[in-house]
């Protein structure tokens, strides 16, 4: 890692070195994309149900990718990272997750 970046960033301060690590506000197309899911309560069918719902967002455009599924195995997180990555037509460089 290049002396002045962290593992938190990854980049300097543009303007000034001494301000050091920052989390930028911009991204350049297809940089890194931000992954988490939740745990909700729905009604279908008239039947209260719990599920687990995927969020994904692109960093450059902030476009959204939501999807719904009954369970959270792993096969369900790695599905989740494909159905987006079609979405947002094709693998981002990097992925920014809090799970």
């Amino acid at each position: 890692m290049p002396s002045g970046d962290t593992p938190f960033s990854g980049r300097e301060h543009p303007r000034s070195p001494q301000l050091g690590p920052y989390v930028p506000l911009s991204f350049d197309l297809g940089e890194v994309y931000q992954f988490d899911w939740s745990h909700e309560t729905v009604l279908i069918d008239g039947v209260t149900t719990a599920i687990k719902v995927d969020h994904a967002r692109l960093s450059y455009s902030r476009k959204p990718f939501v999807r719904a599924c009954p369970r959270e195995p792993q096969e369900m997180v790695f599905d989740a990272h494909d159905k987006a990555f079609a979405f947002f037509g094709g693998p981002v460089h990097a992925v920014s997750t809090t799970t």
